[in-house]
């Protein structure tokens, strides 16, 4: 009996070490090419916007591990968490407003201690849409949901990696707190070479800031996992959130002016991290069957009462729905 738990607990790691291994190899592959292009190592006509590719890697893997390893049943057990959607319409508000929610707040307390005051009218997104050609409102909105509607697709190419694959094999052999720092990490070394590309979020970031981000947003990704039965479907659209509020808001250093209102962005985002540890540090080994979720009190230190607050809106707005 002790044998073949071993003997499992072998295999899952070797899919993790293997889908992580695959995911660089592919999505690298588009991003090294571009870098090469850009920096005229070699002379191809490529697509400007070709590392967008890059960013089904780590579905392509989790595809390409599941038939090897797992066949036709382990597929339609990942495409599953693809249409995981019954859940309280609160994960679907937390999922959507989050993250935009820390960025006003980060640009609010920063010009409240005397940093420059955004504008608002320099999206770092104009680069995809030409805002001088907005006639009214309805447009914009049209534009804007379909543009989101677009980075969506795109980003489930990742999650399905990550989120679909990667954190629940690491929950059947670790605890939900290792699991997460280990998908950060990899998640993190998986953006590196796009730091070399001009025009990317990335390419005027310091990297030691995106990756404290990187692993506090998968902290807060994990817990939105495990109240929503492990589905891709909602950790695409917080995903989607992420990248879109982030290049909307004038977060961003080159838009900002500084990098203080996105540093203090990440503590916020840090506290809010800090009380999903502390207060889950008695349930740390819990393992994941896609029934039960991770609870937050509302009771106790400061950081709960942070957390608490933004709780109680979304709970208003469900109630009110």
């Amino acid at each position: 009996m002790e044998n073949g738990v071993v003997e499992n607990k072998n295999k899952i790691r070797f899919n993790i070490l293997l889908f992580i291994v695959l995911s660089y190899i592919l999505s690298w592959s588009y991003f090294i090419l571009k870098i090469l292009v850009e920096n005229n190592y070699i002379n191809l006509n490529i697509p400007p916007t070709i590392e967008v590719l890059g960013g089904f890697g780590p579905a392509l893997a989790a595809i390409v591990v599941t038939f090897v390893f797992d066949g036709l049943s382990g597929l339609n057990e990942l495409s599953r968490r693809l249409f995981i959607w019954k859940f309280e319409l609160k994960w679907y508000v937390i999922a959507l407003f989050l993250q935009p929610l820390i960025w006003l707040c980060a640009i609010y307390i920063n010009t409240s201690f005397g940093g420059q005051h955004p504008i608002f009218n320099d999206y770092y997104i104009s680069k995809y849409i030409n805002f001088s050609n907005i006639i009214s409102p309805i447009y914009l909105l049209i534009i804007l949901t379909l543009a989101l509607f677009i980075q969506f697709i795109f980003l489930l190419g990742e999650e399905i990696g990550w989120r679909g694959f990667l954190l629940p094999k690491l929950l059947t052999i670790c605890n939900w707190l290792i699991s997460s720092i280990i998908v950060g990490i990899a998640w993190a070394i998986w953006h590196i070479p796009l730091f070399l590309i001009s025009n990317t979020t990335q390419s005027n970031i310091s990297f030691s800031l995106y990756f404290i981000d990187l692993i506090a947003s998968t902290f807060i990704f994990t817990w939105i996992f495990f109240h929503t039965k492990g589905s891709v479907l909602i950790a695409g659209m917080f995903h989607t959130s992420i990248n879109f509020s982030t290049g909307f808001f004038p977060i961003l250093p080159q838009i900002a002016g500084s990098s203080g209102p996105y540093i203090i962005g990440i503590v916020i985002k840090s506290l809010i991290v800090s009380t999903i540890i502390v207060k889950h540090k008695s349930s740390i080994n819990v393992t994941f069957t896609g029934k039960e979720g991770l609870s937050i009190s509302r009771i106790g230190n400061a950081f709960s009462i942070v957390l608490g607050f933004f709780e109680r809106i979304v709970e208003n707005i469900y109630k009110d729905s």
